[in-house]
């Protein structure tokens, strides 16, 4: 019982993203995949294409499951990188949302240094440095 416990909590590392990308942990979760498709997208996150279809293809295997297919992982395949795709974009968005509100700081830090405000106070505004203040100037 201890030894599920233990697996449980990299499942939990796992499902809430504070895996440090360790291929261990990677790996000890994916023992507590309740699914194929779960198994897959585990070994997703740190093995390669080739790796990963041989690794899912012997638990199948091993699981004696008929029903799977090769269509099945060409699906997994798809979802994985649709997956991917939703993630990269979603990535993209918040930088884009983070280079936006800095470059914004900047404007205003340069609106407040043309109106001869003082470094602290536009410091204080911003969360700007003093050292980045004066690259502005």
């Amino acid at each position: 019982m201890t030894y599920l416990r233990y697996l449980d909590y990299y499942r939990n590392l796992y499902y809430n993203k504070f895996i440090d990308k360790e291929e261990s942990d990677y790996w000890l979760a994916m023992l507590t995949a309740k699914s194929f498709t779960e198994i897959y997208k585990i070994l997703s996150s740190f093995l390669d294409e080739k790796d990963r279809d041989e690794i899912i293809r012997d638990v199948i295997n091993l699981s004696m499951d008929a029903l799977f297919n090769e269509q099945e992982l060409d699906n997994l395949r798809k979802q994985v990188e649709m997956d991917k795709e939703k993630f990269y974009t979603k990535k993209g968005i918040e930088q884009g949302i983070e280079q936006g509100a800095k470059e914004n700081t900047i404007l205003i830090a340069k609106s407040m240094l043309k109106e001869n405000m003082p470094l602290d106070l536009i410091t204080k505004f911003t969360g700007l440095s003093t050292e980045e203040l004066e690259k502005l100037q």
